[in-house]
């Protein structure tokens, strides 16, 4: 999966869209013969203002739902979007996350 950085933080980090679309473009990613890209990922602002988390999810959505259009119209592999976590997982759910991480609500604080 990619990475995307959809946080305000600059603890996170990933990929914005010009560089997705730059690797997806790109003559050597066209010539990895045993890579395929399933999906995007992305970490919300670790914050208690949980608007602010339901809109970057949102925004993540709506880039993968445009980059599965142009890029993998054709393909079923691109079918993931990681999002959420333990503290969030619902809201990620609610927009349209495939993958969530419960780590912490299965196993504890770390």
């Amino acid at each position: 999966m990619l990475q995307v950085y959809i946080a305000t933080e600059e603890s996170k980090f990933g990929l914005d869209e010009t560089e997705i679309h730059q690797i997806l473009e790109s003559d050597k990613y066209k010539s990895l013969e045993n890579i395929r890209v399933r999906g995007l990922m992305g970490m919300a602002t670790f914050t208690d203002d949980l608007s602010v988390v339901r809109r970057e999810f949102a925004g993540l959505k709506a880039l993968f739902d445009n980059i599965k259009h142009q890029y993998f119209t054709s393909s079923d592999s691109f079918s993931i979007l990681s999002m959420g976590m333990s503290g969030d997982y619902q809201i990620a759910i609610e927009e349209g996350s495939t993958m969530v991480r419960v780590g912490t609500a299965l196993f504890g604080e770390r």
